[in-house]
């Protein structure tokens, strides 16, 4: 095997083999319904993917004025300032044609001296130490001169490639794992909104029908009639009620004992507004409880059914019956939390706003049989969710160790 001083590593800063741009500063009266995707900060996942759920366009018209703006397949966008500093994307061409949006850079590999995967997993790792090193300071941008400046240690062309398609390997198989947890959590939720939402089945049952799919016995569970409500027409015996009915709500607590790496001694996931932020040695909830954002992210809804610590930016909802657990789950993801908002300076979610939060509260019977029903399917996606995790953190070990040099390819 080769040794490692063998792989012709040289050092560059990354002006040296990228091109860096930022975006345009569109403006919201600009925007149409359908056109030229505008991908903003919004549109880039923690996992470097692009999601256009919520995409915004301008017409093809004005495409020709911002041409310069244009992204091309293989590159790399960098959020240099606001809430979500530091998260990295990657271009592939299923979310072209796009046009980028201001607050971001654009880095562009030189293909002749780096691959522009290789580049992408290389800068994600050097930009956290920059990040880490200029946290002191007030300012909550970085400058862009301390981007292209930032030093990179680059091997030869050959052994980028190798690298690269081992990580490629792992990410496309998590990739695959991912499909198959948002197909069953699609199942999941379209279940939820046919029952709860639409209530199919009591529209169904008014009608004198059997509600679709459904036996005897579980449509024995719905009324036949509706009844009016302070929130519009609900199944008749149903009521109107507040979260904090039915769900117990607290905030989480600092953690000062956390490390970024996991390991035997801190294997407890720490929790922050978006996921998991850190590990720690304890943990604060052991049982099944939900998480979303306090302060700054708002917005993301999560589960967790094994031990967990988290941060005091978030807000914790422990329902009191397992059978409300995936009810609440599902109305919370359906929630606008910017509506909340009590912040001046950064957003803020309270917990009596959250306590006061109206919803439909169903039968006891037909939550039983909801949790019933997706019990499977719930299992399967939440160990899918696991092999997820487990795949992405083998990756991040490996991945300094083969941009180092000290692993042999």
């Amino acid at each position: 095997m080769e040794a490692a001083q063998s792989h012709n590593f040289k050092m560059h800063l990354l002006k040296e083999v990228a091109d860096l741009r930022g975006g345009f500063a569109f403006k919201s009266e600009q925007y149409s319904e359908q056109g030229h995707f505008v991908l903003r900060t919004v549109n880039i996942t923690e996992n470097g993917n692009i999601d256009k759920q919520k995409a915004v366009f301008i017409p093809e018209r004005m495409v020709e004025e911002y041409e310069s703006f244009m992204l091309k397949e293989g590159d790399i966008l960098f959020v240099m300032v606001g809430a979500t500093l530091g998260k990295v994307g990657f271009i592939r061409n299923d979310s072209l044609p796009a046009l980028l949006n201001q607050n971001m850079w654009r880095i562009r590999a030189k293909s002749e001296i780096v691959d522009p995967v290789f580049l992408y997993y290389l800068f994600k790792e050097k930009i956290r130490e920059l990040i880490f090193l200029s946290s002191g300071s007030a300012r909550g941008f970085l400058r862009r001169d301390d981007c292209r400046n930032l030093k990179l240690r680059i091997p030869s062309l050959h052994r980028q490639k190798l690298v690269t398609r081992i990580i490629s390997d792992f990410d496309d198989l998590n990739h695959s794992i991912k499909q198959e947890i948002f197909y069953s959590q699609e199942i999941i939720s379209s279940l939820f909104r046919s029952w709860f939402i639409d209530f199919d089945p009591v529209k169904a049952k008014a009608e004198g029908k059997l509600p679709y799919g459904m036996d005897e016995k579980t449509a024995a569970l719905f009324p036949d009639s509706f009844e009016d409500s302070e929130l519009g027409p609900i199944p008749a015996g149903w009521n109107v009620g507040r979260i904090g009915d039915i769900a117990d709500i607290s905030s989480g607590k600092h953690q000062p004992e956390r490390s970024e790496l996991k390991s035997s001694e801190y294997r407890t996931p720490l929790l922050g507004g978006a996921g998991i932020i850190a590990w720690t040695t304890e943990s604060l909830f052991d049982e099944p409880i939900i998480v979303i954002g306090r302060v700054g992210t708002l917005g993301v809804v999560k589960k967790y059914t094994s031990p967990v610590w988290p941060s005091d930016n978030t807000l914790i909802f422990k329902t009191h019956h397992n059978s409300s657990f995936h009810y609440l789950l599902h109305q919370l993801r359906l929630q606008d939390f910017g509506a909340y908002n009590r912040g001046s300076t950064q957003p803020l979610l309270t917990q009596s706003d959250m306590r006061k939060l109206k919803l439909i509260i169903p039968n006891e019977d037909a939550l039983m049989v909801f949790e019933e029903k997706i019990h499977y399917m719930t299992l399967l996606s939440d160990f899918n969710e696991g092999q997820s995790e487990y795949l992405t953190q083998t990756r991040d070990v490996l991945l300094p160790r083969l941009m180092s040099g000290e692993l042999e390819v």
